[in-house]
């Protein structure tokens, strides 16, 4: 509940959850002050240990965006500050969370942004694809959108409308621009009183 409440920003009602002897002389304004530069975007319990009748140990893993690590929280039960009590209240103690037992690497922000672009490209990629493999698949993938795209452009000037989301080989676009500019020459012709390039070709040799 307490993790709950901080990834919220609700540090009013977290402080309800935190450890008495830390809670002593402070207040949610000192909780909120704490967690600043620790923005709390996800967490996972791994595990728990029954240190004692007043002590468990929690490991937790957590995401502060671009830092991310594994603490082990302290929860505390104490009847009063610096009195433990197997009959009082159980309370978190804050500091043990920015305490980092396990530190993962940090987030290469730049290859998280590169997912984010070949997922909107409906890429598949496997998950420990290296920056330089997805940069090329995105890079590829761009590059079929925007010849796609000019494709798209020509033939709807054209007077076709291809389908949403097809390729050019599912419409025949290219196919249907080679047709018609073959018609535009084929009219041309005849409008200025040759004879279709077909029948020139037929016409026997001098």
């Amino acid at each position: 509940m307490f993790l709950t409440l901080v990834k919220a920003g609700q540090f009013d009602k977290a402080f309800s959850f935190v450890q008495k002897t830390w809670a002593e002389e402070k207040s949610s304004k000192d909780l909120e002050k704490l967690f600043k530069d620790y923005k709390l975007k996800d967490f996972a319990l791994l595990s728990s240990t029954n240190v004692s009748n007043v002590k468990t140990e929690a490991l937790v893993a957590l995401d502060f965006g671009k830092k991310k690590h594994q603490a082990i929280a302290n929860v505390i039960c104490e009847s009063w500050p610096f009195k433990t009590d197997a009959f009082g209240d159980w309370g978190v103690n804050p500091d043990s969370l920015l305490k980092a037992v396990v530190e993962e690497p940090p987030v290469d922000e730049q290859l998280e942004a590169l997912k984010d672009k070949a997922k909107e490209l409906n890429l598949d990629f496997p998950a420990d694809v290296s920056k330089k493999d997805i940069e090329k698949l995105v890079s590829e993938k761009e590059e079929e959108v925007k010849s796609y795209n000019a494709l798209f452009e020509k033939v709807k000037r054209l007077g076709y409308e291809p389908e949403e989301g097809h390729t050019p080989e599912d419409n025949n676009l290219e196919d249907f621009i080679r047709n018609k500019e073959e018609e535009a020459a084929a009219s041309a012709a005849k409008d200025a009183g040759e004879k279709p390039a077909e029948e020139k070709a037929k016409e026997p040799k001098k």
